[in-house]
């Protein structure tokens, strides 16, 4: 009658300390019974009835928890008390989990909406976030919210006043509710300049002194890859901690390794394997999810990696754009008791994070009411919202620092195909990205031996451009008709304006310099950093000659002049 039952005890454990034990069971007959469960020789409990159906099923039945893990012997009677099975399984000590949940509002900044309603919308969801923080304040599952990054809390400085400003700050950032991390947004930092990559670790002093914001936290949301060469540089500006939520979505599908199809929108949850873009981000992975990430200078960042943003928590039975009807309390009960149990052999922590939200997402209160449920039944695991990642992450390194391990070299992404498929406008920006350090040069030595006045806003405003047009969804827009023409009208629109800064400066700077230089006859003004002679084509009179570039001036060695 009965081919084999698995015990399970799973850390779930409720109001009263009873402890859910999962049953797998093949049986060729319905019947009822009862369960007696030993501690060696001592009775745990007795009589704890069950009903078999037929066929290969699971079903659930609640047993005291323990306090210290044992060698169990599980018994099933029948109601003579006739033993029609016996087996022994290891009974762990609970594991007291908290869940903790990130909900926020992803932009791919361009791709689903034109970057003015991105705009408008990172304003919007700051006012409706905090409405919610105020509308769950006084119960035990609150509302928090997360902006991914200064993109975000930047366009709310815009678009609202002072006093909206000072609300924002005052009584919900700084009191946990609302959390803001420190990078620009989920960039393609591969796409950087030098100049670029350190310009972007400025966000972190700009968020601290103009919004007197103090977050060491940034947040990689999408895009699958990251380079080593960021640690450095991040890691001096103190940045400490990355939440990395990659998508392994490609137009094919690997014909390599197996896709999981069971998992909903498996071709952009990491979980399932077998996307086009291979990042070796999951439960299932032999690889951790969290981690230092160490350069080979023994620079560090702390990485704490979700299954995706929107997928992230499914394992948990929970999804950031499904209505929480279709994620039913059955299914979170479900889930877990099978994640726990996969997540407790892979894992020494009781701590985890995981992310539920989607792109540009209003803020709303489905995962909370899910969560609400689920935490008034249960007392372990405990879900809660997070709005301060600093304090998380803090706590978690303080207490688990030695069990956390150590990996190096790039997270090698799948996207670097976005960017090359828009050949000029990258050809156009990366000539931004080497004009704009040149014009600061200038205008650095200009300021210093002049009259003239740095333009520290221009600068910042074009390096700006670069970041917000060097977002992760470069080389993608809005899929067809008005909507792709309004992002690459924007892409093109941000390049061409720091270009035309870096070339107003750099003529205004050179012009300063040159005529702050006094000589009896016309000359040419020639920078050489190197002190080493070199050859190069220079501009003279409105054409270009061929000259000889010595450490302290210049002869002109053809006699043929090219047309500028």
């Amino acid at each position: 009658m009965i081919n084999s039952i698995e015990f399970s005890p799973v850390s779930i454990v409720n109001h009263d300390n009873m402890q859910l034990v999962k049953l797998k069971y093949d049986v060729n007959k319905t019947f009822h019974a009862v369960i007696n469960v030993y501690n060696k020789a001592t009775l745990v409990k007795e009589n704890t009835p069950v009903a078999f159906s037929s066929g290969k099923r699971f079903t659930y039945i609640l047993l005291p928890a323990q306090k210290k893990g044992f060698l169990a012997t599980w018994q099933v009677l029948d109601k003579e008390g006739n033993v029609l099975y016996e087996t022994k399984s290891v009974w762990e000590k609970v594991r007291e989990w908290t869940l903790n949940l990130m909900l926020s509002s992803h932009t791919d900044i361009g791709l689903h909406n034109s970057q003015y309603i991105q705009r408008y919308n990172s304003s919007e969801f700051l006012d409706k976030a905090m409405k919610l923080c105020d509308e769950t304040d006084g119960q035990d599952d609150k509302y928090r919210y997360i902006a991914e990054g200064t993109w975000f809390i930047n366009n709310y400085g815009m678009d609202r006043d002072e006093k909206a400003k000072e609300n924002l700050v005052e009584n919900y950032i700084k009191k946990n509710k609302i959390g803001v991390c420190s990078g620009v947004a989920g960039n393609m930092i591969q796409t950087y300049g030098l100049e670029e990559m350190c310009r972007s670790t400025y966000e972190r002093k700009r968020l601290k002194e103009e919004w007197k914001i103090d977050s060491e936290t940034m947040t990689m949301i999408d895009n699958n890859g990251l380079p080593m060469s960021m640690i450095q540089p991040y890691s001096d500006a103190g940045y400490k901690n990355i939440v990395f939520a990659p998508n392994q979505w490609a137009p094919i599908t690997s014909t390599i390794w197996q896709m999981n199809t069971s998992i909903p929108v498996c071709e952009c949850a990491t979980d399932a394997g077998g996307g086009g873009s291979r990042i070796d981000v999951s439960y299932y992975s032999k690889l951790p999810m969290v981690f230092y990430w160490e350069d080979e200078n023994k620079n560090r960042l702390f990485v704490w990696a979700s299954a995706h943003y929107n997928r992230g928590s499914i394992i948990f039975g929970l999804i950031g754009n499904a209505p929480y009807n279709k994620f039913t309390y059955s299914k979170m009960l479900q889930n877990i008791s099978d994640a726990l149990p996969l997540m407790e052999e892979k894992y020494p922590y009781n701590t985890w994070l995981s992310l539920c939200y989607f792109d540009d997402q209003e803020p709303e209160l489905n995962i909370i009411e899910a969560i609400k449920e689920w935490n008034k039944n249960w007392k372990y695991p405990h879900f809660e919202t997070v709005g301060n990642l600093d304090e998380l992450f803090d706590d978690f390194k303080k207490k688990y620092h030695d069990m956390i391990p150590v990996l190096k070299g790039d997270i090698t992404g799948g996207w670097y195909q976005l960017p090359v498929s828009t050949a000029e406008v990258l050809s156009k920006k990366f000539e931004a990205d080497r004009l704009l350090p040149d014009a600061e040069k200038w205008a650095t030595i200009a300021s210093l031996v002049s009259d003239y006045t740095y333009p520290e806003d221009d600068f910042r405003k074009a390096w700006d451009y670069l970041l917000f047009n060097d977002e992760h969804s470069y080389g993608a827009s809005g899929y067809q008709g008005r909507r792709v023409y309004e992002t690459w009208m924007q892409h093109n629109d941000w390049i061409d304006k720091a270009t035309k800064i870096a070339e107003k400066e750099l003529k205004i700077a050179t012009k300063a310099i040159a005529d702050n230089i006094e000589t009896t006859e016309n000359g040419l003004v020639v920078f050489n950093p190197t002190l080493q002679k070199r050859t190069e084509l220079i501009e003279k009179d409105g054409k270009y000659v061929l000259a000889e570039i010595v450490p302290f001036g210049y002869k002109v060695i053809a006699d043929s002049e090219f047309s500028c």
